[in-house]
């Protein structure tokens, strides 16, 4: 499991109580925590990205994961840094890093300086 993932209510229960870090004040799991989930929610885990198979059976129930768990992981750092759908390709290469408190393109290590003829918009 991972560490920046908060313990639903059903969980945070004494079984589970030495896998659980309340240092925040949260609940969150530590690092590695091992959780007994069926089938569809090993599925769900394992395909947001949340946590590892931890065993035979989970890796079975979610066949194929690691080949999209570099995906899956670039996908919910998109999203956390609220960067929008058409620049997801720009974010990938590097141009950018997200964005600046008044929406400005934070440079990344590929920046492409833009020309000055490239505008958002176009003046009709």
């Amino acid at each position: 499991m991972r560490s920046d993932n908060g313990v639903a209510a059903a969980f945070d229960t004494p079984e589970y109580a030495d896998q659980i870090d309340r240092s925040s004040g949260q609940p969150f799991w530590k690092l590695g925590a091992v959780v007994e989930v069926d089938r569809r929610g090993a599925q769900l885990l394992v395909g947001n990205g949340d946590c590892e198979p931890a065993d035979d059976e989970a890796e079975q129930a979610c066949y194929g994961w690691k080949a999209k768990r570099a995906d899956v992981l670039l996908s919910r750092e998109m999203l956390a840094r609220a960067i929008d759908p058409e620049d997801r390709e720009r974010f990938r290469n590097g141009e950018i890093l997200g964005y600046d408190e008044n929406g400005n393109d934070i440079p990344g290590p590929n920046w492409i300086e833009p020309d000055d003829d490239d505008t958002e918009e176009d003046d009709e």
